[in-house]
């Protein structure tokens, strides 16, 4: 899984820097996002093929985590986002997960969906923050609180300041 990784790692860098104050939301993935994706889902495809399923689910667990890792150290706590930002990494987000969704054994789902929640429930704080129907944070928590979405306390107040078109 180290050599996918580094492999998705190099086509993802340009995606990794991008800047996250978008003019407006892309009706598709964003296109350096795109590639990769496809690129991982062959590389998925011929892993899941090729090795036995208990091996291939090593390899997919902690691919999955070390991408989310990625994602979330290299993007998302890193990076200044507006409203339309938001959006679009929160649905390139989900189309990440969508690919390892694909691969899910019936008994693991619950154990990946748990894994990638880590990702995509800062995604939704983003994307609620004032510009989905929070105005405050005690009716951004109500909100979150609604979706299920269990962040602690402070990284919701961390994920907030992120958000650049808020004064």
């Amino acid at each position: 899984s180290s050599g996918i990784n580094a492999e998705y790692g190099g086509m993802m860098s340009g995606y990794f820097k991008q800047s996250w104050i978008l003019p407006n939301r892309l009706d598709t993935m964003t296109p350096s996002c795109s590639s990769g994706l496809m690129e991982l889902q062959q590389s998925l495809t011929a892993l899941s093929t090729s090795l036995s399923p208990e091996h291939f689910l090593v390899i997919w667990s902690n691919l999955a985590t070390s991408l989310q890792l990625s994602f979330t150290n290299k993007i998302l706590y890193r990076s200044q986002f507006n409203l339309p930002g938001a959006q679009q990494f929160r649905s390139d987000m989900l189309a990440f997960c969508g690919i390892f969704y694909d691969y899910c054994a019936p008994s693991y789902f619950a154990k990946l969906n748990s894994d990638l929640d880590v990702l995509t429930q800062p995604c939704e704080v983003l994307r609620l923050w004032k510009g989905e129907g929070a105005s405050s944070l005690n009716s951004l928590q109500d909100l979150l609180q609604e979706r299920n979405i269990t962040l602690p306390p402070g990284d919701v107040l961390k994920i907030v300041k992120l958000r650049s078109d808020i004064s």
